[in-house]
């Protein structure tokens, strides 16, 4: 599925990163011309490929922001014609640049100076990647006012998926003409080469992807896996991401000793990525509360096939071949089903699959959503 057409990731940073800071210098706009409209994105983490790749084929100028004060004020100045704020539970990043503010106040003055910009014509934009928090419980009051004021107040919501849709409409109150659907790419060029569909092994492989939090519920598989009826065809399992002490669950409670389990703790590198994918059968998505998955639309890349919960975010981000590795979170013997429905998967099922889940990944290929989020931009006044 790789071809000359797939976006280089790395190029995509460097050029947003290289008009973002020039904007930092106060006599930069004096001599450059403005040729193209202006979008300021917060925040543009580097860790994380999605953010590039949602801007991945535009002809909007986009900049890469450290700071939400920078974006502000650089469209104070007219610097930049609109911002796009991603996630905005980071509203506190790289503050060192600013006085120091408690997370009340901090919130209370950025609330103040978007609803200027608004009544100057500045074009403001939001994503909302999660109906709830990742990392706690729930999101800090603060935060939660913030989320309400972007819902009731920017000129373009971004969902993407349906689940997102009906949260903002239902949940946040958004006005439903302001809300645009625009699915998350795929991840093709960012990871170089694609691997190809080829024939599982007998002993099917899973992997679970990504920093260990409870939401996840890994350690939830890991108990259903012990207990599954696979006998003999249930292979390696792999853990593999970031462990947070004092946040991710104790997962050594909760390896089925007639298991093989393999556990990669720490940061996984862009360049055993593909490494990691190629050398699995199945991802486990068993989440429980997420709008979106960039593990999904990785693994869709990487013609994966999912095993997860039949919820809106994750069912709506998998082709309907998937849907059979789905189960009902409210099923107390679901996930087992699946996990042994994918272990007694003949081999052209398997591959047939593969091919699906990288065929919906095409479909969805960062070059054709960035365009469809930058008419989305246009036509909703943001740019």
């Amino acid at each position: 599925m790789h071809n000359n057409q797939d976006p280089d990731v790395e190029a995509i940073i460097k050029n947003h990163f290289k008009s973002s800071k020039a904007l930092r210098f106060h006599y930069w706009p004096n001599f450059s011309s403005r040729k193209r409209s202006r979008l300021g994105v917060f925040p543009y983490p580097l860790k994380n490929p999605f953010i590039p790749l949602i801007f991945a084929k535009t002809e909007t100028q986009i900049l890469a922001l450290p700071s939400i004060w920078r974006g502000i004020r650089l469209a104070r100045l007219g610097h930049i014609d609109a911002l796009h704020i991603q996630y905005e539970n980071e509203i506190h990043r790289r503050t060192r640049f600013d006085p120091d503010l408690p997370p009340e106040d901090l919130v209370d003055r950025t609330i103040q100076e978007l609803e200027d910009l608004k009544i100057k014509g500045v074009g403001l934009a939001w994503s909302i990647h999660d109906a709830e928090s990742h990392y706690d419980e729930s999101y800090p009051h603060h935060i939660e006012k913030l989320r309400k004021f972007l819902a009731n107040t920017v000129d373009m919501i971004h969902v993407f998926n349906h689940a997102g849709r009906a949260f903002a409409e239902n949940m946040l109150a958004s006005d439903p003409d302001k809300i645009e659907l625009v699915e998350l790419p795929t991840c093709f060029g960012a990871y170089g080469r694609t691997p190809k569909p080829t024939p599982a092994p007998i002993k099917r492989r899973f992997l679970c992807f990504g920093t260990i939090l409870p939401m996840k519920g890994i350690e939830g598989f890991l108990d259903c896996v012990g207990s599954a009826d696979v006998s003999d065809k249930c292979g390696v399992i792999t853990v593999a991401g970031p462990f947070w002490p004092g946040k991710s669950p104790d997962l050594t409670q909760h390896i089925p000793a007639n298991r093989d389990v393999e556990m990669k703790l720490g940061f996984v590198g862009d360049s055993d990525i593909v490494d990691l994918f190629s050398n699995a059968d199945y991802v486990v998505v068993n989440y429980r509360r997420v709008l979106t998955s960039g593990v999904v639309a990785l693994a869709m890349t990487m013609g994966k096939p999912i095993i997860g919960t039949n919820l809106g975010g994750t069912a709506e981000a998998v082709p309907i071949e998937n849907h059979q590795l789905l189960y009902d979170p409210e099923n107390p013997s679901g996930l087992r089903h699946v996990i042994e429905k994918a272990c007694e998967m003949s081999e052209g099922e398997h591959l047939a699959l593969q091919h699906a889940c990288q065929a919906h990944a095409a479909r969805r290929h960062p070059n054709i959503q960035s365009k469809k989020l930058e008419a989305a931009l246009r036509k909703h006044g943001v740019l």
